[in-house]
């Protein structure tokens, strides 16, 4: 499978759409963040009921947040939650402290929140790999904190996974 048509693969299906985005999220603990999220998720029909619990059990044994050029969360869970592969984004108001993910005990003040629902398991994987890789990127995070409008957002992340 050459690189794009594994692209196609990954994201064939996928929902990314402007009602999946929060702006200007106002929380204290990233279980709060994840519930907003969750909720739409579920909203969406793309999770399970025990999608949220199932996220917060795992962020809390694999903490997801990265100490990238300005700090994001990477949560998800296992496909057995997820009815549909979608994504849903959290912009907070203010940072939130997320475990370090591979760091146990440290802690990052999370600006944005990525909230992954992988309903095909041999996906998870180049998922995260694609997001890794766009957050690399020295001005992804930048332009998504800034961003104006959810529909903004959902266009520039489509975009720049399309070319990751």
């Amino acid at each position: 499978m050459n690189n794009s048509e594994e692209k196609s693969a990954i994201y064939n299906g996928l929902v990314f759409e402007k009602d999946l985005v929060s702006m200007d999220i106002d929380v204290q603990t990233p279980e709060e963040v994840i519930r907003i999220l969750s909720d739409k998720l579920m909203e969406r029909g793309c999770v399970t009921d025990r999608f949220f619990e199932a996220v917060v059990s795992r962020e809390k044994k694999f903490p997801t947040g990265l100490p990238t050029i300005i700090p994001v969360a990477l949560a998800h869970t296992d496909a057995v939650y997820c009815k549909r592969s979608a994504i849903s984004v959290g912009i907070l108001k203010t940072p939130v402290s997320f475990g370090e993910m591979g760091n146990p005990g440290s802690y990052l003040p999370v600006e944005i929140v990525f909230l992954l629902a992988v309903a095909d398991p041999k996906f998870e994987t180049q998922w995260l790999q694609h997001l890794i890789k766009a957050f690399r990127e020295d001005d992804f995070l930048k332009k998504l904190k800034n961003g104006k409008t959810t529909q903004e957002i959902v266009e520039f992340v489509n975009e720049v996974l399309k070319n990751t």
